[in-house]
Parts: structure tokens; sequence; C-alpha cells
């Protein structure tokens, strides 16, 4: 109806030479006129509300299951990295010097066979809960900043001993220290997951396994 009287007011505008349009004429264009502009801005806002709401659930979908798959990667190679290289004729002198020290230090010493295996458990563990990590599952979160902050201080630990050039004074260390080719990747694996565990803390955490 409107667009039909917007017709016959335009006819009547442009037939007319010299005469004024019709006061019905020019109200009725626009409205006509306001009607589109507000049309058209509701449905650009209608655009920006879908396309705001598929992101958040893309993001709830991917959660920080990328950056967890990255470090764990991250962590295995290190492991294949520190077995090559003899981390543990290090390591047990270390904490042997330091319980010398201090009776209470927590750290233990460990034979090849069992660190090795221990490690390798750890890391499928990883891998098994990266479906979790990928759903932004809520138990998950505290544990995931538990473990990029352990592999962080582990990449920075592996390359301030190859700076120093020894862990303890009584344990020197030929450079570069076991370990410090991976610690990079290990590095970067866990400031992306930071990155993505403080990103994704708006999105409602997911309780289902």
């Amino acid at each position: 109806m409107r667009r039909t009287s917007f017709r016959r007011c335009s006819l009547r505008v442009a037939g007319s030479k010299g005469s004024t349009p019709d006061v019905f004429c020019v109200r009725n264009a626009q409205k006509v006129s306001e009607y589109l502009r507000l049309k058209s801005q509701n449905r650009s806002a209608r655009c920006v509300i879908i396309a705001g709401t598929m992101q958040q659930e893309l993001s709830r979908v991917s959660g920080f299951g990328r950056a967890w798959f990255a470090l764990t990667l991250a962590f295995a190679l290190h492991v294949i990295d520190e077995a090559s290289t003899g981390f543990l004729g290090i390591y047990n002198p270390t904490v042997t010097a330091l319980r010398s020290r201090w009776e209470w230090f927590p750290m233990p010493t460990f034979q090849f066979r069992e660190w090795l295996v221990g490690l390798i458990i750890a890391v499928a563990i990883c891998f098994a809960l990266t479906p979790l990590a990928a759903r932004n599952v809520a138990w998950l979160r505290p544990v995931a900043w538990f473990y990029a902050l352990i592999m962080f201080f582990n990449g920075v630990g592996h390359t301030l001993v190859t700076i120093l050039g020894h862990t303890v004074a009584t344990v020197p260390v030929v450079r570069p220290a076991p370990g410090f080719y991976s610690s990079p990747f290990m590095l970067i694996g866990s400031v992306w997951l930071i990155t993505q565990l403080r990103a994704s803390r708006a999105i409602r955490p997911s309780n289902r396994l």
C-alpha cells in the first residue's frame, strides 16, 4: 500500500511542471523513506547479532584445545630431547646436592626406565584430554593453568642452565643443557595456552565430559 502511494506521489510530482507537490505526497514519501532506513538498520543489527552468536559458538567449540594439543606436542618433543641428551645425568646429581643442603627438598631421584615410562604416561594422558580442552570443560581449566605454568618455567629453567653452565655450583653442565633445543617450543606452547585460557574465560565453560 505504501509503495503504491509512493509511486502515485512520484508520478504526480514528476508530471506537474512548476507546481508544488501535495503535502500528503511529501509526508508519505518521508514516511516511506524513514521506514526503509529503519528496516535497513534493523537488518544490519540482526546481522551483527547473528555474527556475534556464531563467533561465540565457534569459540565454545574450539575452547583451548588447539593450544593444549600444541603444548602437549612440545612436551613430547621435550621428553625425547631430554632422553637423548642425558638429562638425568645432571638432574640426579643436582637433587642429591640440594638434599645434602636442605633435607626437606622434595624432588626425588629417578632411574632412567621409570622416569621415561612416567613421562610417556603423562604425555599420553595430556593427549587424551585434548577433546575436553576443546570443549572448554570447567574442571580442566585450573589444570591447564598449572600445566602451562609448569611447562613455561621448565623451558625457562633449561634456558638459564644453558646460559649459566651449571645447575648448582657442584654440578657443571656442558652447553647447551639437555632439553634446551625443545625449550623454545614449550615456551611458545605455554604462552599460547595461557593466552587461550584468558581469551576463553568469558565463555561459559562446559561441565560435560
